[in-house]
């Protein structure tokens, strides 16, 4: 049942998924080849406009990542609590399952879209440096790779364990983030009535997203503090990196489930859902 509910939401996702999955690497190598022809261009003025141009489009694409869980917190809240809500929790299925779905949907669409993202971006953004290097534009995808293979290696080497210890945390807190953001539209749901329920849920989300920045920034200062004391140059140590990285895993992954858990316990006590 599992299968059908997350091809379901996959499908509730599929008409604005596609279009920016197109969209992404489409702006991406078109602001990546105005760079590119910035750096061949001679004249001063022309080449500062164009360069300028590829500097927002860069930033433009980064901040579009945002746009797709935007989307999927909309989705969630229209199909728990919105006009489709009625024929959704009437489903055969423990509620439970029903929130598994999103969440689980969420993350492996999130995920998959980070990656199609992450290489739009990091050819818009290396493509310039390729012109005179002898290879094709096309060798800023490689640049990519490396970007991330340095990364790796800068946190413990780019074995097996590291990557699957780094591909855990990513996914933990893709995780995480959208059981804070689902909890959050489901108590703002509970809470707010007619027209402001949506408003009132988003900013839920808002809230819910900085009450966790600040509870993050205190859970850290502990370790961080010993750290300090014990010598400064310990915090960039690469063992100390991957014990982060793995402590930080872990604590996602509990607090993913304690909010799936209450987001649940939310739902089926049916605060203010209809």
């Amino acid at each position: 049942m599992l299968k059908k509910l997350l091809k379901y939401d996959f499908l509730s996702i599929k008409r604005y998924l596609i279009p920016l999955l197109i969209l992404t690497p489409s702006v991406a190598f078109v602001f990546g080849m105005i760079g590119y022809a910035g750096n061949r261009i001679e004249t001063p003025l022309i080449q500062m406009g164009m360069m300028t141009m590829y500097g927002l489009g860069i930033l433009a694409l980064v901040l579009s990542v945002a746009l797709l869980p935007v989307l999927l917190i909309i989705r969630y809240f229209t199909g728990m609590f919105g006009d489709a809500g009625y024929i959704t929790l009437l489903l055969p299925v423990p509620r439970k399952m029903l929130l598994l779905s999103k969440v689980l949907n969420a993350v492996i669409l999130m995920g998959g879209y980070v990656v199609v993202a992450y290489f739009s971006i990091g050819f818009a953004f290396f493509v310039p440096s390729t012109y005179g290097s002898g290879y094709g534009i096309f060798f800023a995808f490689k640049l990519s790779f490396e970007f991330v293979k340095g990364l790796l290696n800068y946190v413990g080497g780019s074995s097996a364990g590291v990557v699957v210890a780094i591909v855990f945390y990513l996914l933990f807190l893709l995780t995480f983030m959208f059981s804070l953001f689902f909890t959050g539209v489901t108590m703002g749901a509970a809470i707010f009535q007619g027209k402001a329920k949506i408003a009132g849920s988003i900013g839920f989300c808002v809230v819910a997203y900085f009450a966790w920045s600040v509870i993050k920034t205190a859970i850290e200062a502990i370790p961080t503090a010993i750290l300090v004391t014990s010598g400064a140059e310990s915090i960039t140590d690469p063992k100390v990196l991957l014990i982060f990285f793995i402590a930080e895993t872990l604590l996602y992954a509990g607090f993913s489930v304690g909010l799936f858990f209450l987001n649940s316990h939310l739902i089926d006590r049916k605060l203010n859902l209809t």
